[in-house]
């Protein structure tokens, strides 16, 4: 699987290096691809189809949100899978988008806000992960591309749209 990572990613590369071992606890090998100018989005998807790759994960990240179009015009050429962290890029031609539930996140930050506003000290204010998450389909950009989502994904779904990819 790969990653498509800006040239100077904000986090100094800390998600592709995380996602990479991940990866290996789970058997799935990923590699990283940056991008050292925006015109790279094709030559890039071509390196990531040569070697083999079976899917492109597309992180939010400012130069890479800026050029989506792209990006999903480039995946549905490829006929690469992609998925995406949210998914209001389904409208852009993302195939997948998991994302933690949006309720439970409002839910969560109102409940922090509410410590943090009567003064709750900072180190006592827990840390929360999601523990529910929202599974996106988009059959429409996948179909473009002469692909077929599997039965099993379709079937785990929580959301299915049909939202053929436009270069507008």
């Amino acid at each position: 699987m790969a990653i498509v990572m800006d040239s100077q990613p904000e986090d100094g590369g800390k998600q592709a290096e995380n996602l990479a071992r991940l990866g290996e606890k789970v058997g799935i090998a990923i590699k990283e691809y940056r991008l050292s100018h925006a015109t790279d989005i094709a030559t890039t998807f071509g390196a990531i189809k040569r070697d083999g790759m079976d899917a492109v994960i597309i992180p939010l990240q400012s130069a890479l949100i800026s050029r989506r179009k792209e990006f999903f015009a480039a995946a549905i050429k490829s006929g690469l899978p992609n998925i995406v962290e949210a998914a209001v890029f389904l409208k852009d031609g993302a195939w997948l988008a998991y994302q933690p539930d949006g309720s439970e996140t409002a839910e969560v930050l109102a409940r922090q806000i509410r410590l943090i506003v009567t003064g709750t000290p900072i180190h006592l204010i827990p840390v929360e992960y999601p523990k529910k998450f929202r599974l996106w389909v988009n059959v429409g950009a996948a179909k473009q591309a002469r692909f077929t989502i599997p039965k099993s994904i379709l079937l785990q779904a929580t959301d299915i749209v049909d939202t053929p990819f436009r270069n507008r």
